[in-house]
């Protein structure tokens, strides 16, 4: 959590299940955002690996609750709960943030306030971190209504 005590602008939700070895990755991309209002919400859905111990050094910093396994979407939406934020950012634990995502995503429902939902790109890498592609859905998906929400799940 920012350590900021007033209500942050965007929530952040990482579902955890069985990720010890990459999880820190992941808080540690939201750690290094140039943006600073933000709570982290960690919900494991009943890992059976390290996952709880790899996340000790953040304490300081996440919203941690543990659940017993009922899957990715039940996770997600007890994080759902449990968010203070106006603004809402889900993140896989085996994601990561480029440092400046919250602050570019901000900024176009700052431009465009009757927006709903802001979808951005993403860049696939290996476990060096070496680009292997980046995902442009706006060039294939120029109008993300039901249909190609459902069709493409960007």
């Amino acid at each position: 959590m920012s350590n900021s005590s007033k209500t942050p602008q965007i929530s952040i939700i990482i579902p955890a299940y069985n990720c010890e070895h990459y999880i820190g990755q992941a808080i540690e991309s939201i750690l290094n955002q140039t943006y600073s209002s933000y709570e982290i919400i960690v919900v494991d859905d009943g890992s059976q690996d390290k996952t709880r111990e790899a996340l000790q050094p953040y304490s300081q910093h996440i919203h941690y609750v543990y659940q017993e396994n009922q899957g990715v979407s039940v996770a997600r939406n007890h994080g759902l709960n449990l968010a203070r934020g106006e603004f809402i950012v889900f993140l896989d634990a085996d994601d990561m943030f480029l440092p400046d995502k919250l602050t570019t995503q901000l900024a176009v429902f700052e431009a465009q306030p009757q927006l709903g939902l802001v979808q951005s790109g993403w860049r696939r890498v290996n476990q060096k971190g070496e680009i292997l592609m980046d995902a442009t859905p706006w060039n294939y998906v120029p109008e993300l209504n039901l249909e190609m929400w459902l069709r493409w799940k960007p």
